[in-house]
């Protein structure tokens, strides 16, 4: 075999050629990474992008009404464009472009705790903030220094007809901006006849007694399932009433006498002309039984409001309950529905008891449930809902 023999010199120009090659190759890849790494990133940000938009297309879309303001509950046209409201929960919703509005109220009537009410308001859907409305006061500004372009306003009554004002809506002022069509209306209806829980009676408030500005109709049970199911929902609440006798021992001041009433205090008949509710919620009877009331009229008057509501809503599912008051009715709430099913064959009917499971914080003023203790009962009521309507 023979050898091969490199010189020195040799030897150290074959080196530097491996240098040179391992130099031009370790660029080139170096090359390619940051090509790749470049295309990645160029990938990376498409991909972001797409998502971006795809995220925006999927985002819901503000359906809007052909009204340019939309009002929620019972209100009285008293002259062109002038409504009047007094029960709890009555909402005005409307729409705009420019960068302000205000709303045009008056009162026309005190109620009992002084010259002043309270609305909840929304704009854009943010967090309301409380609007005090006052006597003699008449222009209220509800935002300014908006970004110019579209916005929403939601305004609602959270005081309850008895203790609250009678109000009167002239509109809404948009400074340099205008009209623009409102959110559309809910496909979803709920309604609601009650006493002092489902007014929101001291919901906002710690201390005993009642003070109008922690009433608080938009956090009741309620209003809160009605928005966990994507519904409106109307409150025609009286504290101290019941559906047989009131507090007041009174058998005629009953808030079935209201069923038809448009305003509480003024004998102006309600048509019933909005759409009519998918629910109607009756909670009554904890006043009854503080009063000691016989069975036989109880029951007879609680079967007598539902043939009234019946009439008038044909089609909606009836709920019977005391959420959040007391159990002493169950049974006849049970013989109530079970009467209506058998001899009336109303199969759009039943019965629904909450409970407020977690007390801790749950209680307001006068041992009437506080916002917390409304929120356990509406998820509970949601989800009762949910499976009765297939919602």
């Amino acid at each position: 075999m023979n050898e091969v023999t490199a010189s020195n010199a040799e030897i150290s120009s074959l080196v530097d050629e491996a240098l040179t090659e391992q130099a031009s190759t370790s660029a080139k890849v170096s090359s390619d990474k940051t090509l790749v790494s470049s295309e990645r990133a160029k990938a990376s940000s498409a991909l972001a992008t797409s998502s971006k938009r795809q995220e925006a297309s999927s985002a819901p879309v503000l359906q809007k009404s052909e009204n340019n303001m939309e009002l929620i509950g019972r209100f009285s046209e008293v002259s062109s464009g002038k409504y009047q409201f007094e029960w709890s929960g009555s909402t005005i919703t409307a729409g705009f472009e420019g960068t302000e509005i205000s709303i045009l109220l008056r009162t026309m009537r005190l109620g009992p705790y002084g010259t002043e009410d309270y609305f909840n308001v929304s704009v854009d859907g943010g967090k309301a903030f409380v609007l005090k409305v006052q006597q003699g006061t008449e222009k209220y500004q509800l935002a300014k220094n908006l970004k110019n372009g579209y916005h929403t306003v939601r305004i609602t009554k959270r005081t309850e007809a008895q203790f609250g004002s009678l109000i009167q809506f002239e509109g809404f002022d948009y400074g340099s901006g205008k009209a623009a069509p409102a959110p559309a209306r809910k496909n979803r209806r709920i309604e609601i006849y009650g006493d002092s829980i489902s007014a929101g009676y001291g919901n906002e408030g710690t201390e005993p007694g009642f003070r109008l500005n922690e009433e608080n109709a938009d956090l009741t049970y309620g209003a809160l399932a009605a928005k966990a199911l994507d519904a409106e929902y109307t409150d025609i609440a009286l504290s101290g009433h019941g559906v047989y006798v009131s507090l007041s021992g009174s058998t005629t001041e009953v808030v079935p006498k209201y069923f038809e009433r448009m305003i509480y205090k003024e004998p102006v008949t309600y048509r019933f002309i909005q759409s009519p509710p998918d629910v109607v919620i009756i909670n009554l009877g904890t006043n009854d039984y503080a009063m000691n009331v016989n069975d036989g009229n109880y029951y007879k008057a609680y079967l007598d409001f539902i043939a009234k509501i019946r009439k008038k809503y044909p089609k909606a599912y009836i709920v019977c309950t005391t959420c959040g008051g007391t159990d002493k009715p169950l049974d006849l709430l049970t013989r109530v529905v079970d009467t209506r099913k058998e001899q009336y064959k109303d199969q759009k009917i039943g019965q629904f008891f909450g409970i407020i499971e977690d007390t801790q914080g749950a209680f307001g003023a006068d041992g009437h449930p506080s916002v917390y203790g409304h929120q356990q009962l509406a998820d509970q009521l949601a989800e009762y809902l949910k499976e009765v309507m297939n919602w």
